[in-house]
């Protein structure tokens, strides 16, 4: 978590994630106006992030790196991942749209398997984490507890082909399991050494119209359809190093949660 922002001095310049958060909120148009002037007011070099949003509507050319999945794609080549290590990309949401595998793996999951050193890193499995009929049987809030995990049944019979990929819920260590989760995150990690090449935390459930999908694959001017304004914010080692020679890692310090 990043400090309380200060308001910006006179020598103040603008980062990544100002640019990147003020350009998403304007696409909301006059209805968040001010907040946009109240937000540039502030200091966010401390941010050691960057912001991930979707935001509907057809994105070609220039635009099509900036929001969505390929978005993710285009940070990604920034990141290193573990080499010759069997790594694991997991996605832990709320809500299942109506999607393939087909774009589970060749397009969304594509994006998502970016990295910079992408000739030596091995290619991961994909797991997806969803709370079972058990585990909200059992929460805190007992079935009410399923009215924010809105995966309905006739989706879930259509995509039987999920099953292969599905993990339930746990999170013992934090001593959440009985809390049924509305978060939504994904990430890349080394089940054999804990190392955690990405993060990514989000509004953006697992679905088209969240992520985007691609249309005119074939033409000169391919496209990115979306259907939904998200946003998230994705973190890597790399963004915490200073040039001082030293760095960092994201370490999972409970495998077996």
């Amino acid at each position: 978590m990043s400090p309380s922002l200060p308001l910006k001095s006179s020598e103040a310049t603008k980062n990544e994630f100002e640019n990147d958060l003020i350009e998403y909120l304007q696409k909301y148009g006059t209805p968040l106006k001010e907040w946009v002037e109240l937000l540039q007011l502030f200091d966010f070099s401390a941010c050691k992030a960057l912001i991930i949003g979707s935001v509907p509507g057809y994105h070609i050319g220039g635009s099509l790196k900036k929001w969505g999945h390929k978005r993710v794609s285009d940070v990604l080549r920034r990141v290193d991942a573990s080499e010759n290590i069997k790594e694991t990309i997991i996605m832990q949401f709320s809500s299942v749209g109506s999607i393939d595998e087909k774009w589970l793996i060749d397009e969304f999951g594509k994006s998502l398997m970016e990295c910079k050193n992408r000739v030596k890193s091995k290619y991961p499995k994909f797991s997806m984490i969803y709370p079972t009929v058990e585990n909200v049987r059992t929460c805190l809030e007992g079935w009410e507890g399923g009215n924010s995990l809105p995966f309905i049944n006739k989706t879930y019979l259509k995509q039987q082909w999920m099953k292969k990929y599905m993990h339930k819920w746990k999170s013992a260590e934090a001593k959440r399991a009985r809390a049924m989760p509305h978060i939504k995150s994904y990430t890349r990690l080394s089940e054999e050494t804990g190392k955690i090449s990405w993060f990514i935390l989000t509004s953006a459930n697992l679905s088209k119209a969240a992520w985007g999908t691609m249309q005119k694959i074939k033409t000169r001017s391919p496209q990115l359809m979306i259907r939904s304004y998200e946003l998230g914010v994705l973190v890597f080692p790399e963004l915490y190093e200073t040039g001082n020679g030293q760095s960092y890692s994201i370490q999972n310090l409970i495998p077996d949660n």
